[in-house]
C-alpha cells in the first residue's frame, strides 16, 4: 500500500520510546494506528 507523508505533533517521550526500539519504529506506529482503527491491510 502507498504512503502518504503527514505531519503529526507527538509527545516527544512518546517519539524517543518508539526510536529507542530501532529501525522501524514509523512502520510499526503505522502498524498501531491501522489497528486501533480497525483497518485491514
Amino acid at each position: 500500500m502507498p504512503k502518504q507523508r503527514v505531519t503529526m505533533r507527538l509527545d516527544a517521550d512518546v517519539v524517543a520510546f518508539y526510536r529507542a526500539t530501532g529501525a522501524g519504529w514509523q512502520s510499526r506506529i503505522n502498524g498501531l494506528l491501522r489497528n486501533a482503527a480497525k483497518l485491514k491491510v
